[in-house]
């Protein structure tokens, strides 16, 4: 009986602890969105770095980061976020467009090529969801 009234509040406090910091990853992200969406680049990156301090795996939140760097004109930041998000989710398709898109600025094309074959395969619904300006060889 002692055991139950000791070990109780512990699992009702880690469950507590869990849920807040899911609580707080989903505030960052939708923080780090709406700064996104405001042209307000740095202090986005400041919220997906906060999301990725509390969920080291989370692939959505180095993609935004790879994006946010791009539009701060830091292609080898991005580089490295996205990289990081497709390591983490293969099937981010998205990422890896734009990791092709990447590699042609750095003059390579068949890394390129590679990447958005990876990346958009034959799923043409993707391509709705694309920016025009973005030259991703399909």
């Amino acid at each position: 009986m002692v055991c139950i009234l000791i070990v109780f509040p512990l699992m009702m406090g880690l469950a507590m602890c869990m849920r807040e910091k899911e609580t707080r990853k989903e505030k960052f992200f939708a923080s780090g969105q709406e700064y996104f969406n405001q042209g307000k680049y740095p202090e986005a990156i400041i919220q997906f770095k906060n999301v990725i301090q509390l969920d080291p795996k989370n692939a959505n939140a180095y993609y935004q980061l790879g994006l946010t760097y791009l539009r701060l004109g830091k292609p080898n930041d991005a580089f490295t976020a996205l990289g990081k998000s497709v390591e983490l989710d293969p099937k981010l398709a998205l990422a890896e467009v734009q990791l092709g898109n990447l590699y042609i600025l750095s003059k390579k094309p068949e890394e390129s090529k590679t990447m958005c074959r990876e990346g958009l395969g034959s799923r043409s619904e993707i391509m709705e969801g694309l920016d025009p300006s973005w030259k991703c060889w399909h």
